[in-house]
């Protein structure tokens, strides 16, 4: 934690016109975790974090990361993913988010990959105003941010890449190619964000 922290705060510092900063954290540390916080948030150039799968999103080892995150207005991005096959023990699914989101109403949730099953998960977070998905990783499915933008609107739909395990050409195809407005496509790949970690 210490060294991707290290990394990134370095980054951004160097290069605060060029990166946003995400810190990473984990519920297995939390003492360390919320002196990274500080260091990286309170204190640095990072505007996010970024939790790593050890915890169920509404697992309460999260509470105390949860409410510092609430204290700096900082949004979480949530790994999420609802697999065929069975999701890892501490695996988060949109409805984990979901039980946290609506537990600590004022946390600001960013659920990464659209959970896997984009359509069910936007139907299922679509009431939690706190929460907003991107549409990184997966397939370039024609109808994803349709989908999204109909349950969510477009102020609460993201672009992300998942780079570097996904192509950026192929995730933004997603948005470029979507039967939506050119407005709301300008929103979801960067004014949404950038509102969001403001």
């Amino acid at each position: 934690l210490d060294e991707a922290a290290d990394d990134v705060i370095a980054a951004c510092t160097k290069y605060p016109e060029r990166f946003v900063g995400k810190v990473y954290l984990s519920a297995d540390h939390v003492e360390k975790s919320l002196a990274i916080m500080e260091r990286g948030l309170a204190n640095g150039p990072c505007k996010a974090i970024k939790l790593w799968i050890s915890q169920l999103a509404d697992g309460p080892r999260l509470d105390p990361i949860y409410a510092r995150a609430i204290d700096l207005e900082t949004p979480i991005l949530q790994h999420t993913w609802i697999k065929a096959t069975g999701n890892y023990k501490c695996e988060s699914t949109c409805h984990h988010v979901v039980n946290a989101a609506r537990r600590h109403p004022k946390l600001k949730v960013w659920l990464a990959h659209a959970s896997g099953k984009w359509e069910e998960s936007a139907r299922i977070v679509k009431d939690c105003p706190n929460v907003c998905m991107d549409i990184s990783g997966g397939e370039p499915e024609a109808g994803i941010v349709e989908c999204l933008v109909k349950h969510l609107g477009p102020e609460r739909v993201f672009y992300g890449s998942d780079i570097p395990g996904r192509c950026f050409v192929v995730q933004m195809s997603k948005v470029l190619s979507a039967d939506i407005p050119e407005r709301h496509k300008q929103m979801i790949l960067g004014e949404n964000v950038l509102r969001w970690i403001a």
